[in-house]
C-alpha cells in the first residue's frame, strides 16, 4: 500500500490554520502543538487544491476523514514525515486529530523531556517552520474533467482516506500558491497515471483519448 503525502500551508491573513505552540488550556501550564495536517476544498481559496501537474489537480472533500476518525485509527505525529522524530501518537493518548469545516486537524501534547518535542516547538515559535503535512492512502477518489476559459483539465477528489499514516509540522510546504505544484515520486507517479489513464477509458471521447496518447509520447 502507497502512502501518499499533501501539505497545508496556513494562508498568510487566516490565523484559523496557523501551525501553533499554545497553551493546552486556561488551567494548565503545558503546551501543545496545534495545526491542520490537511484542508477540505474550498471554492474561494486556491490553496485548498493541490496540483500535482499543471493539468492535473486534487481537491479533498468534506468527509474525506471520517473513517480515520470512526476506526479511531493510530495515527503517529512526526516532524518531517521522518519515524525518528516522533513527537505523539493517537494510540497512546499524546495526539489527537478530528475534522471540522476547515479540515483534519491535530494536536500533540507536549514532551517537557523530549528534546526533539523541545527542538520542534522553538522552531515553531520562532516561526522557522510554518507548514504540516499528512501522509495517508486514499480508498475512494472520483475523477472529473473541468474544461473553462479554453483550458480543460482532470480533478482527482479524495472522497475517502482509507488509513492516514501520521500528521505533523514540516520544513517545506509544498504549496505557497496556487499555481505552485510539487514533484512526486516515480511510484506515486505512475500511480496516478494509471488511476487517470482508466478514467479517461471509461468516457467515450475522441479528444480524451488524443491527449491520453500524448501524455506517453
Amino acid at each position: 500500500m502507497m502512502h501518499h503525502r499533501r501539505f497545508s500551508v496556513p494562508h498568510p491573513t487566516s490565523t484559523e490554520r496557523r501551525l501553533v505552540i499554545q497553551k493546552r488550556n486556561a488551567t494548565s501550564d503545558s503546551n501543545v502543538i496545534r495545526g491542520y495536517g490537511a484542508v477540505f476544498y474550498s471554492e474561494s481559496d486556491p490553496q485548498t487544491e493541490y496540483w500535482l501537474w499543471d493539468d492535473l489537480v486534487e481537491r479533498i472533500m468534506p468527509g474525506a476523514f471520517d473513517r480515520v476518525i470512526k476506526e479511531g485509527q493510530d495515527v503517529r505525529c512526526l516532524f518531517n514525515h521522518d519515524m525518528n522524530y516522533v513527537l505523539g501518537r493517537t494510540l497512546s493518548g499524546t495526539c489527537r486529530i478530528n475534522t471540522d469545516g476547515i479540515g483534519l486537524y491535530y494536536e500533540c501534547d507536549e514532551s517537557p523531556n523530549d528534546p526533539q518535542w523541545q527542538s520542534v516547538a522553538e522552531k515553531l515559535t520562532r516561526g522557522d517552520v510554518t507548514g504540516s503535512s499528512f501522509s495517508f492512502y486514499p480508498s475512494v477518489t472520483i475523477w472529473e474533467t473541468i474544461k473553462t476559459e479554453g483550458k480543460s483539465f482532470d480533478v482527482r477528489w479524495i472522497k475517502e482516506v482509507g488509513v492516514c499514516y501520521d500528521v505533523g509540522p514540516v520544513t517545506f510546504p509544498a504549496y505557497n500558491a496556487a499555481t505552485s505544484s510539487r514533484s512526486i515520486g516515480l511510484e506515486e507517479q505512475t500511480s496516478l497515471l494509471g488511476e487517470r489513464n482508466e478514467f479517461w477509458r471509461s468516457r467515450d471521447d475522441v479528444s480524451v483519448r488524443l491527449r491520453e496518447l500524448e501524455k506517453w509520447e
